[in-house]
C-alpha cells in the first residue's frame, strides 16, 4: 500500500511556457524586492493565454450534402458531407513578436492583430531612449507567439 502521490495534474510545458517561466524568475530575481510589481504586467495578454477553442458536433448529428444545406441552417453549426479536392498546408501565424536589444538586453513585444505586420526594429526601452544608445531589435521567435493558420 503505497501513497499517492499526485496531488495535482501535471502540465505539459512548450518553449513558450519554459520561456515565459525563466522570463518570470529573472524577473524575480532582479527587481528590488521594496518596489509592488505585478509580474504578469510586462506580458502581453495574448501571450499569457494558453488555451485553444475547438467544437465538436453532437454524435447524433446528420452529416449533410452541401445541396441539403438550406436558410434553415445559419447561424447553426453544421456538419457537411464531402470529398475534399484541394487543401493548404497549416502554418504558423504570428500573434505575439517578441524582440531582444543588442544594447540594453530588454524585451519588447508587439501583439500582431493582422495576417501582416511591420517589425519594430528601434528600441523603445528607457535605457536606450535616454542614453541615445540607438539599440537595435532582434526577433526571439522561441519567446514569440504563433496560433496554427490555414487559408
Amino acid at each position: 500500500m503505497l501513497p499517492s502521490y499526485k496531488e495535482r495534474e501535471v502540465h505539459a510545458k512548450d518553449a513558450l511556457d519554459v520561456y515565459i517561466e525563466h522570463r518570470l524568475l529573472m524577473e524575480t530575481r532582479t527587481r528590488n524586492p521594496m518596489e509592488q510589481h505585478d509580474q504578469r504586467n510586462a506580458f502581453p495578454p495574448e501571450l499569457m493565454k494558453r488555451f485553444e477553442v475547438g467544437f465538436k458536433p453532437p454524435s447524433t448529428e446528420k452529416a449533410h450534402s452541401i445541396r441539403e444545406i438550406k436558410a434553415e441552417h445559419i447561424g447553426k453549426l453544421v456538419t457537411v458531407r464531402g470529398i475534399v479536392t484541394r487543401s493548404t498546408e497549416v502554418k504558423p501565424m504570428m500573434v505575439v513578436a517578441t524582440y531582444t536589444c543588442d544594447r540594453c538586453g530588454a524585451e519588447t513585444y508587439q501583439p500582431v492583430n493582422s495576417m501582416t505586420f511591420t517589425p519594430i526594429t528601434d528600441c523603445p526601452s528607457d535605457d536606450c531612449r535616454v542614453n541615445k544608445a540607438g539599440g537595435r531589435l532582434y526577433l526571439q521567435t522561441r519567446g514569440s507567439k504563433f496560433v496554427k493558420f490555414q487559408e
